[in-house]
């Protein structure tokens, strides 16, 4: 399905993305850094990271942010902060979890001005960049004889 996204500048490094869902305007302001791109990933594939060794609070972060995209783009829509009030964790453990998966190369990460200061925000990365810890096998060797 095609979308149409408008990008208007709201400040030097914010833009606003803009497109119609359902009859109705759906708006949210990203850092001019984010990279406007469709996700390849389904649902199916992103979820191959249950597979992982990824900790747990990394696997429940990445759904979260997978789920919470704008349209059908690789942009995220929380930085960290929003992201830990919404899924009722602290900053540090959400920081966590985002650390491990930008470094995992699950996600992207670019700098936005929140006014005061500045936040992240994230975006998903193509499948290709992962490069997810998986488990050990554990072999047993038995002399016999």
């Amino acid at each position: 399905m095609r979308i149409k996204i408008e990008i208007t500048k709201v400040s030097e490094d914010v833009n606003m993305w803009s497109f119609m869902n359902n009859g109705k305007e759906f708006s949210w302001k990203f850092s001019k850094e984010m990279p406007l791109k469709d996700c390849k990933i389904n649902s199916k594939e992103f979820s191959s990271i249950f597979e992982s060794q990824l900790k747990t609070m990394e696997k429940l972060v990445a759904i979260f942010m997978f789920e919470r995209r704008f349209a059908n783009t690789t942009a995220c829509l929380y930085t960290n902060i929003k992201a830990a009030e919404k899924l009722g964790v602290t900053r540090k453990t959400m920081g966590k979890a985002l650390k491990g998966l930008v470094n995992a190369g699950v996600l992207g990460r670019v700098k936005k001005s929140c006014g005061d200061f500045y936040g992240y925000q994230y975006y998903i990365k193509e499948k290709e960049s992962w490069n997810l810890p998986v488990k050990k096998k554990e072999v047993l060797v038995v002399e016999l004889g």
